[in-house]
């Protein structure tokens, strides 16, 4: 884990890193849980295994920032809400996102799937793809 304000943020190598699921995550077809019986009489929701490999990657590529989360959801809702906003989001601000949901599904199991099904995830993957083009292509 990484602090955001610090210098330490992902690289453009973690970026592009993460950004290898961008075209899977962009599939209309991709379903980012599936129901099963394994293990269980009855059938349960689980997340897709392309979800929980994006986390871990997420998690190795230094996307989980340390940040109180749980105070920042103001924030966070700015950014799902207003798309402008989210186009003009500091890599910091898009680690954050990302640490809120990941955390967030901590507590409630399945958020971030349901993140990626609504498309927030893939949104915030298209704004580190122009951050890496823009921002870090200037370094």
């Amino acid at each position: 884990m990484v602090d955001a304000d610090g210098p330490t943020l992902p690289s453009r190598a973690d970026i592009d890193a993460v950004l290898a699921f961008l075209p899977l995550l962009e599939r209309p077809d991709f379903e980012a849980t599936r129901w099963t019986r394994q293990g269980s009489w009855l059938p349960r929701l689980v997340d897709a295994p392309e979800v929980r490999q994006l986390q871990q990657a997420l998690a190795r590529h230094g996307f989980v920032v340390a940040f109180d989360w749980q105070s920042w959801h103001a924030e966070a809702e700015h950014y799902q809400r207003d798309p402008a906003a989210l186009a003009g989001a500091s890599l910091a601000d898009v680690c954050r996102l990302l640490t809120l949901h990941l955390r967030s599904d901590r507590f409630i199991h399945g958020q971030f799937a349901a993140a990626v099904a609504s498309g927030q995830i893939a949104a915030l993957l298209r704004r580190l793809r122009a951050i890496r083009d823009v921002e870090l292509a200037a370094r």
